[in-house]
């Protein structure tokens, strides 16, 4: 699996990878921190770094996944949409 400073040397360090992507570098120093990316930052991540994005792709990152609030809240009531992905 990628580590995220796998992700920040590919990036160009952590400046680089922060500028890139629009962010500070305390921000992307909180995924080092952290030991992941958050979900909605992993297909700007692939983009910056110039990966295509694959199925295999995203699951090798180290992305923490948003889990619901109540386990207990059926599916329907769950936002779901439609994003194609090459496989």
């Amino acid at each position: 699996m990628i580590t995220v400073d796998d992700i920040i040397v590919a990036g160009g360090g952590q400046a680089t990878l922060a500028r890139s992507l629009g962010l500070t570098g305390p921000a992307v120093w909180q995924w080092r921190r952290a030991g992941h990316i958050p979900a909605e930052r992993a297909l700007a991540v692939l983009a910056a770094l110039n990966l295509e994005v694959t199925r295999v792709s995203i699951e090798s990152l180290p992305i923490r996944w948003a889990t619901l609030p109540n386990d207990s809240q059926p599916a329907e009531a769950v936002e779901v949409r439609d994003v194609p992905i090459a496989a």
